[in-house]
C-alpha cells in the first residue's frame, strides 16, 4: 500500500494499523506536530468525506493499494475559507444592484453553510451568534425588498439600500481579514501606529465616565478593544507566514514570543478593568504598562 501527502508518496512506517481509519489517525497525529491538517481523503481515487468517517473507518487495509491526503496549514485554509465568503457577498451584492432576485434565492440556498462558518471565520472563534444573526436579518430585508412595502412603511429600494450597506460592511471586515493573512507584518505596524494615538485618548476614558460621558468612552473603548483583538490574531500569521523571523527577535531583554505574549495579556487585564469599572487600574495600565510596550513594539518595527 502507497500512502502520498499531496501527490507525493511518503515513508511512513505501519505499527499494528489494521485499518483506514487507523492510518488516518496516525497521520493525523504525525502532521499535527507540522501544525498541518487534513483537508481532503482518497482511497484508490475515491473520495471520502472528511465529516462521515464511520463509513470508512473499518476498511481493511488489505483492500486498499493507495492512500491520497491532501494537507495544509490552518491558516491556509481559513484564508481560502475567508476569500470564498467574500466571493459569496460579491455574487449577492452584484445580484442585489441587478434585482437578479432568481439568483439571490439560489444564494439563500447556501445560507445554511454560510450561517455555520460566518462567525469562526470573522471572529476566529468558535461563538456563532452575531454575525450569523445579522446574516439572517439580511435575508429578511432582501425578501422584504421583493415587494413594494413591508409593514413599516419602507419601500423595496429603501430594504435595498440597507441590505447593500450591510453587504459592504461585511465585504471590508472580511477584507480586512484577508490583509491580516496575506502580509500581517503590515498590518502590525499599522495597528501599532492607531495604538499609539488610541492609547492616548484612552487616558480619558476614566474621566469621561466619571463625568457622565458614557457613549463618547464606549466608543474609545470598542475601537481600543477591536484593535487589541486584531493584535492577537496577527500573532499566528506572523508565525505562519514567516513575515518575521521571531526566532532571535529580543525586545526589552525578552523573546518576540514572550513580549508579545504579555503584551496581550495586560491588554486582557485591562479590558477586565473596564468591566470592573477600575478606573485607577486602567489608568496606570495605560501610562505605565501597555503604552510603553507599544511604543518599543512599534520602534522594533521600524527598525528603531
Amino acid at each position: 500500500m502507497q500512502i502520498k501527502i499531496n501527490d507525493e508518496p511518503i515513508n511512513f512506517s505501519l505499527d499494528n494499523e489494521k485499518t483506514l481509519g487507523e492510518v488516518i489517525e496516525g497521520l493525523n497525529k504525525w502532521l499535527k506536530d507540522s501544525g498541518l491538517i487534513i483537508t481532503s481523503i482518497k482511497k484508490d481515487e475515491t473520495d471520502l468525506p472528511l465529516n462521515d468517517s464511520k463509513k470508512w473507518n473499518p476498511t481493511p487495509l488489505e483492500n486498499i493499494e493507495t492512500i491520497d491526503v491532501k494537507v495544509n496549514l490552518p491558516g491556509e485554509i481559513r484564508l481560502t475559507n475567508l476569500q470564498t465568503l467574500y466571493q459569496y457577498f460579491t455574487i449577492l451584492e452584484k445580484s442585489l444592484e441587478h434585482r437578479n432576485f432568481s439568483l439571490i434565492k439560489e444564494l439563500q440556498d447556501e445560507y445554511e453553510h454560510v450561517e455555520e462558518v460566518i462567525d469562526v471565520l470573522i471572529t476566529n472563534s468558535n461563538s456563532s451568534s452575531e454575525n450569523s444573526s445579522a446574516l439572517r436579518d439580511l435575508f429578511k430585508i432582501i425578501d422584504k425588498a421583493e415587494t413594494f412595502s413591508d409593514e413599516h412603511g419602507k419601500s423595496a429600494e429603501e430594504n435595498i439600500s440597507v441590505a447593500l450597506r450591510m453587504i459592504r460592511g461585511w465585504k471590508t471586515l472580511l477584507d480586512e481579514r484577508i490583509r491580516e493573512y496575506n502580509d500581517p507584518l503590515s498590518e502590525l505596524l499599522k495597528v501599532c501606529k492607531l495604538f499609539k494615538r488610541v492609547i492616548k485618548d484612552m487616558e480619558e476614558v476614566a474621566v469621561l465616565l466619571q463625568a457622565g460621558r458614557d457613549k463618547q468612552a464606549m466608543e474609545l473603548i470598542i475601537q481600543f478593544t477591536e484593535l487589541s483583538q486584531k493584535l492577537l490574531r496577527l500573532y499566528p500569521a506572523l508565525r505562519e507566514r514567516g513575515s518575521l523571523d521571531i526566532t532571535n527577535i529580543e525586545i526589552e531583554g525578552k523573546s518576540f514570543e514572550e513580549f508579545y505574549r504579555d503584551l496581550n495579556a495586560l491588554l486582557r487585564e485591562l479590558i477586565e478593568a473596564f468591566i470592573s469599572e477600575d478606573y485607577i487600574l486602567i489608568g496606570d495600565l495605560l501610562e505605565y504598562e501597555i503604552a510603553p510596550r507599544v511604543d518599543k513594539l512599534l520602534s522594533y518595527l521600524r527598525g528603531e
